[in-house]
């Protein structure tokens, strides 16, 4: 008599433990596709996770081009920057620099201005990566004539100059980003041969 009660309750916590486990494995996937890019992910998921990686995707939609030339806005944690890009050369070495190798097929080299607008802004060559046709990171480069020199701007003021990076042949996707490496934004960019 005392075993049909003990047999009962095995049977009942082997049904319990079952169905814990159906409900764990299920809470267990669940988060995948959001994090994959399903429904639920946001841009700010993609570079919450890692702030310094930045790819074409992060912006949440598709690249729009870049006019060289025309300014776009920027906002930053302390103030708003209007960027332009003028100029977009690609080549197999470094202008000035021949010394230095391409590794992963030429130089791209912008001219880029960063003019602080309101509050604060803030240029540095770091807000911005790029990406060759086949989706590959170019390297930022060392060695660029006249280099952009990164710090703070007061509302009115400016730094221009050269950006370089390594990478292959385009058109490229130029990503940029605010001062805390947030909110990137996706522009689509042909370069002229140099």
């Amino acid at each position: 008599m005392k075993r049909i009660p003990i047999i009962a309750a095995l049977a009942l916590a082997l049904s319990l433990a079952g169905c814990a486990g159906t409900s764990s494995g299920t809470s267990a996937t669940s988060p995948e596709p959001a994090a994959a890019g399903g429904a639920g992910s946001t841009p700010s998921d993609a570079s919450d996770s890692d702030p310094g990686s930045h790819s074409a995707s992060d912006s949440g939609a598709a690249a729009q081009e870049l006019q060289l030339g025309q300014p776009f806005e920027v906002k930053q944690s302390q103030g708003t920057v209007q960027m332009t890009v003028f100029s977009a050369t690609y080549g197999p070495t470094m202008p000035g620099g021949d010394l230095i190798p391409a590794e992963k097929g030429g130089f791209l080299v912008l001219d880029v201005e960063f003019l602080a607008t309101e509050g604060v802004g803030d240029a540095n060559p770091f807000y911005l990566a790029v990406k060759s046709a086949d989706g590959q990171d170019g390297e930022a480069g060392l060695g660029a004539p006249d280099a952009l020199s990164a710090g703070p701007l007061q509302t009115g003021e400016s730094s221009r100059g050269n950006v370089a990076f390594d990478v292959g042949a385009g058109p490229f996707t130029l990503i940029v980003t605010d001062d805390m490496s947030a909110n990137p934004v996706a522009y689509s960019l042909t370069a002229s041969p140099r």
